[in-house]
């Protein structure tokens, strides 16, 4: 009995960090906007810890599980969001803002997405998409003007819902046709149909779809870049850098362990997907002069770019995904980080005129935005050009010559975009005066370069164990 509570810690610690945060925010008087990212940062560490010990240890073996491949993507998620958790913190001192209910939600969507990493059941999986979907709608209005931010809301909860209604009708079918939503059970069932009908073909494509809307994918994007533009600089950070990772998680899972007698859909429904986003991605960010937008769109086409890695359907479609994502979420961390230090007048910067002649100003966060954008692009020796060589082959291995001229393509187009960044930064005069930045913004931005050394120093230091993990738990 002990034990099983002790194999739970990793998720009783966000309800313990609920209740004692609920407690302070009520109680305390003297609580300032570093006193909840404080309480954050100790169950985030105890959740870390105790998920690495208990890597192998499952209760509820048939609901959700814990193995090697859950404990590497939930550890990399915790990391970030530690980190994120501590520069949102500048922003909250900053703004003098109080914080309880930013650090409350997030800590309970992180909850969500470390179940949905080690979901073993398709209605919870769903149910916890759901979760996710109104979590977000509640941070994305967090301190926005209610008008500003009406829409856009609306726009999302609609979505969310038409997606679940969709996704609760996909597992219907799979509970009538399987008599069972266990991952496990609908494998084998799948593996021994013959001939997959029509509905179970459906019900896959009803609930991939749902992933594929929160992965934000075109033509399901406008709702995700508009929220990161609108909303406050935490949040917007938060939900472009933490749910991606659980996420593809998930949709690994679900393809390779799952899905996969169905492969030759799931081929073209990623395929397609992956394409127009890297297409919509990459030309959407050309004509932004909102660098939040920008970003977005970005996101858009790194995130198809993470897609077209997966249709593969095999164990290095495993590593190069992997690969790929992980070498996105470093660079985004380290733009999210830049966006964090540029301040004029008290205000964040938020367009391209308002960062003209930062290297000047600024020249460490110019030369550090200089790096993280190069690694985006994916340019030798930068980290990026290995998760791009590695989604490259990958590709094409399984599909030929067409996809990869497209993606090169696209990846001109996205390169133009981070050109005329580049431009502002080093090649326009100044257009205004920059507030002092933080110290800490500096020492983050130090970490993550170093960060990006060692990969291209050595990177087998970052990928060697995750590629005996991912292989292994397929």
């Amino acid at each position: 009995m002990v034990q099983n509570w002790l194999i739970l810690l990793p998720e009783l610690s966000f309800l313990i960090y609920l209740i004692i945060s609920w407690q302070v925010n009520n109680h305390r008087r003297d609580k300032t906007p570093k006193t909840f990212f404080t309480l954050s940062k100790v169950f985030i560490l105890i959740t870390i810890i105790s998920t690495i010990v208990f890597y192998n240890k499952s209760v509820f073996s048939k609901v959700w599980i814990n193995d090697n491949y859950t404990t590497l993507f939930k550890t990399v998620m915790y990391l970030i969001a530690l980190v994120w958790f501590y520069l949102s913190s500048k922003w909250f001192l900053s703004k003098n803002r109080p914080s309880f209910l930013f650090y409350a939600l997030a800590m309970v969507e992180l909850l969500c997405l470390e179940m949905l990493i080690s979901s073993q059941n398709l209605g919870l999986t769903v149910f916890l998409l759901f979760c996710i979907c109104m979590l977000n709608w509640v941070l994305i209005r967090l301190y926005v003007d209610e008008d500003i931010i009406s829409e856009i809301s609306r726009l999302y909860i609609f979505f969310s819902v038409i997606f679940l209604l969709l996704s609760t009708g996909g597992c219907l079918i799979f509970f009538q046709e399987a008599k069972s939503l266990n991952y496990t059970d609908i494998a084998t069932y799948l593996q021994k149909t013959e001939i997959v009908s029509f509905k179970l073909r459906l019900a896959t494509s009803l609930i991939i779809a749902f992933l594929l809307f929160m992965m934000a994918l075109a033509p399901f994007h406008s709702c995700f870049v508009r929220m990161v533009s609108l909303t406050i600089l935490p949040v917007s950070g938060f939900i472009s850098l933490i749910p991606p990772l659980a996420y593809l998680a998930s949709l690994l899972v679900l393809s390779i362990k799952i899905f996969m007698p169905l492969q030759d859909m799931l081929y073209w429904i990623l395929g397609i997907f992956g394409g127009v986003s890297v297409f919509v991605g990459a030309l959407s960010a050309n004509g932004m002069s909102n660098l939040r937008c920008l970003f977005g769109y970005s996101t858009v086409y790194h995130l198809g770019f993470v897609i077209f890695s997966v249709i593969a359907f095999n164990q290095k479609s495993l590593l190069s995904s992997f690969a790929y994502m992980l070498v996105f979420l470093l660079a985004m961390l380290g733009i999210y980080t830049c966006f964090l230090g540029l301040k004029s007048r008290g205000e964040y910067l938020k367009t391209l005129s308002d960062i003209k002649g930062v290297s000047v100003s600024r020249p460490y966060i110019g030369v550090a935005f200089l790096i993280f954008i190069f690694s985006l692009i994916g340019m030798p020796p930068m980290t990026g050009f290995l998760g791009l060589i590695s989604v490259v082959n990958n590709t094409m291995a399984a599909s030929g010559w067409f996809p990869i001229i497209a993606l090169l393509m696209s990846l001109l187009l996205i390169a133009n975009a981070y050109l005329q960044v580049i431009r502002h930064l080093y090649f326009e005069a100044p257009n205004g005066s920059f507030d002092r930045t933080d110290q800490s913004i500096y020492m983050s931005l130090l970490l993550n370069m170093i960060l990006v050394i060692i990969s291209l120093v050595n990177p087998d230091y970052l990928l060697k164990d995750a590629a005996k993990i991912l292989t292994g738990g397929f």
